[in-house]
């Protein structure tokens, strides 16, 4: 075993080592040993003169060629298939008139797809996991002395970070090696990378005979505690854009001399160094998103601070969610707006859990299924609800976002209530409890659209479907007054009976809709249970609060059939579901003068 130690100086200088540990005074190439086809050349180049440039010529030895002016380390070109190729680095260096000073031709044959290790020989290398700013690192050669097959063969080594330094030195040269160089990679705080690369070339020939590399990363701690975070929200318009906001700080921080920076890494090989960016992924999947807050010393360039933080952003393969809502106002109070959640989760039964945002238009939110909100004074609010789903990290895989004007006061608003109570034997009964404000002469028209292409422009119309449905049936109001003022209001509810004739959203036959004017019947014949049911979804069970009197509940499936029912006492109470599959059902609760029906999700 030999042991070849190596001391890598962070703050090595540029004229410490420029040209000084090149391979040759001219300057050569070498290609990183790698196994795939994206081939990695280290180019190296002697230092110039005052009013000198350099141009160059790659050939790739596979048809392909690239020519440009000014250094460049680090030359890439991707191979289309595994082999052995002759590749060709031409280097003019030109004087200020750009007269040619000299030209050197380097070709060398270089494995692409696979190591050329044809010796087996290993490296091992061990650098300390983290060392402090401004201090020096040791790297130790710990591999086993390899077996060559000729005495004229010499070992060559390359130690180089990031492909920003490199130093190059002929065994047995078991000494102390300065590391240094560019000062970007010298001075860089974070995450870093020493490479040794060992080749065994023929003295006589300079034929590379065969070669290998090892690596070890290393992090450098910065001057002053930095640290960040990621929040993103994906658009519920533009299917892939989302839009990031970092949390960021640094106790030491001090705008006087220091410099904020910023580097986004979306993961999906794309970068951006502002501060709120905005990025739009192409394709479905899971990327890893990393955020790199950095301070930078004004005077001297060098980071001094530097906060890294991760996390996951989830792009659906498609739209598995649809965010839906109704609404109407309170019977007993035109302010007070009751919400219908009509939103769909289609992913598989308990891999998603929703999460729903509410913006009442009025400053006010809420974060409920289906919330009540009374409004305070009366005018038009634009209602928002952003239905989001999460997987199991809480990430989100699916949003989307619906927006409704809703007219609070003087104005109009249509809307009609199902009276859930006397709706049987093949009749659904509906209250046409639309209103609109009154100012001298107003005229008002109606529009139903049942949902089967028939309509009309009677108030309190009757209508016989073919089928049980289920039907979306329409009702819209326009109203002018003497000033000409109009106003148009607008309520959609989804009809159906279940196949005995009770009140339900899909099952066989037809029904009757009829729409009765509120003030034809007494209060208490439409009166809406004032109870508070939840979760919703559900799973395992359902809480009923605010049940003021005893009451019978009923539990229906989509084709009709009842399920499961129970008797409840006033109070707060625990229905157990636990024995029924998940699905969505209609849940009804009835008192001795009031019912609420109402969609119930089971997971």
């Amino acid at each position: 075993m030999k042991k070849l130690l190596t001391t890598v100086l962070l703050l090595g200088s540029l004229g410490m080592l420029s040209g000084q540990y090149n391979w040759t005074s001219n300057g050569r190439f070498y290609k990183v040993p790698d196994t795939t086809l994206s081939a990695t050349f280290l180019n190296f180049q002697k230092d110039l003169n005052i009013g000198e440039t350099v141009q160059y010529h790659w050939d790739f030895g596979d048809g392909t060629s690239v020519s440009y002016s000014g250094y460049q380390r680090v030359v890439n070109h991707i191979y289309s298939s595994q082999g052995w190729y002759t590749v060709k680095w031409t280097q003019t260096i030109l004087d200020i008139r750009q007269d040619t000073l000299k030209n050197t031709v380097f070709i060398d044959s270089v494995s692409v797809g696979f190591i050329n290790n044809v010796f087996g020989c290993d490296i091992d290398i061990s650098v300390p996991d983290t060392i402090n700013y401004f201090r020096t690192i040791h790297v130790e050669d710990e591999s086993d002395t390899c077996q060559m097959p000729s005495r004229l063969a010499q070992e060559l080594l390359f130690i180089y970070n990031d492909y920003g330094v490199n130093i190059s030195y002929t065994s047995p040269r078991n000494q102390w090696i300065p590391y240094g160089g560019l000062g970007y990679w010298a001075e860089k705080a974070g995450q870093n990378r020493v490479l040794l690369i060992k080749r065994y070339v023929n003295d006589s020939t300079g034929k590379v005979l065969s070669e290998n590399i090892g690596s070890k990363e290393f992090y450098i701690d910065p001057d002053i505690d930095a640290w960040s975070s990621i929040a993103s929200i994906q658009s519920t318009t533009t299917k892939g854009k989302v839009s990031f906001t970092p949390s960021y700080g640094a106790p030491g921080f001090d705008p006087n001399i220091h410099k904020e920076h910023f580097l986004w890494s979306f993961g999906s090989g794309t970068s951006d160094t502002s501060k709120l960016p905005t990025h739009t992924f192409s394709n479905s999947g899971k990327y890893v998103i990393k955020l790199q807050y950095s301070i930078e010393d004004t005077a001297s360039g060098k980071t001094v601070g530097l906060g890294l933080s991760y996390d996951t952003v989830v792009i659906a393969a498609s739209n598995e969610c649809h965010a839906g809502f109704e609404f109407e106002p309170h019977w007993a109070n035109a302010n007070k707006i009751e919400f219908e959640n009509t939103s769909q989760n289609l992913y598989s039964a308990g891999t998603t859990e929703d999460f729903f945002e509410w913006d009442f238009g009025d400053g006010a939110m809420s974060t409920d299924i289906e919330p009540d909100h009374t409004y305070s004074k009366d005018g038009t609010y634009v209602v928002k609800l952003i239905h989001r789903v999460g997987d199991a990290q809480y990430n989100t895989v699916c949003s989307d976002t619906i927006t409704k004007i809703i007219t609070i006061g003087d104005g109009c608003h249509a809307s009609y209530t199902i009276d859930t109570a006397s709706s049987v034997n093949g009749n659904i009964n509906v209250f046409n409890t639309s209103n609109y404000a009154k100012s001298g002469s107003t005229t008002v028209t109606y529009q139903w659209d049942f949902g089967d292409g028939i309509t009309s422009n009677l108030a309190h119309p009757t209508h016989t479907y073919a089928t049980s449905g289920p039907y979306q049936a329409c009702l819209t109001i326009n109203t002018v007054d003497s000033l000409n003022n109009t106003c148009t209001g607008y309520a959609c509810h989804w009809l159906g009976l279940d196949s005995i004739g009770g009140l339900i959203f899909k099952s066989t036959g037809g029904f009757t809709l009829n729409v009765i004017d509120p003030n034809t019947v007494s209060v208490e014949e439409n009166k809406v249970l004032d109870v508070n049911i939840y979760p919703n979804p559900a799973s395992g069970f359902v809480n009923v609060e605010g049940l003021r009197e005893d009451a019978e509940w009923t539990l229906f499936n989509l084709q009709g059939a009842m399920v499961s029912k129970g008797v409840l006492t006033s109070g707060d109470a625990r229905i157990n579901l636990e024995m029924l599959k998940s699905g969505l059902y209609v849940f009804n609760i009835q008192t001795k003068n009031s019912i609420k029906s109402m969609k119930l999700s089971i997971r």
